[in-house]
């Protein structure tokens, strides 16, 4: 009888979750690493990362970062927002990730369309992917 090298079925499983959740993204993404809260930077008339990408929908936490010299946001289509962060300040919210994904921007006049937006993605199920 030979040996075999396996481990213990609560650490395989355990593995096979925690490759499943292992980011992958390009330079201007990130992907959320429930449930640790996820970063973003806000600077004058731009954020980074500008997508987002979460493993499934539901409650996720960003935390921005006000870089920039004045005031900046988080602002979702249903109104939900950091509120208003200032310069070298920190801001945290909490919302749901529908499953088509959510749009984000800051609600200044003229820094949407200026380009200070960016969107939150749900990974396709991994029968999906390639």
């Amino acid at each position: 009888m030979h040996a075999r090298n396996r481990l213990p079925r609560p650490l395989a499983g355990a593995l096979a979750v925690s490759l499943a959740l292992v980011p992958f993204a390009g330079a201007t993404g990130a992907v959320a690493q429930d449930p640790a809260p996820i970063t973003i930077e806000a600077f004058d008339l731009g954020y980074t990362p500008t997508a987002i990408e979460v493993p499934a929908p539901g409650a996720i936490t960003l935390d921005l970062h006000n870089a920039g010299a004045i005031q900046h946001d988080l602002t979702f289509p249903d109104g939900t927002s950091t509120g208003l962060v200032d310069a070298g300040a920190d801001g945290t919210v909490t919302f749901d990730v529908p499953a088509g994904g959510i749009d984000f921007w800051c609600s200044l006049p003229g820094h949407k369309e200026a380009g200070m937006k960016g969107r939150i993605r749900v990974s396709p199920p991994s029968s999906a992917r390639p």
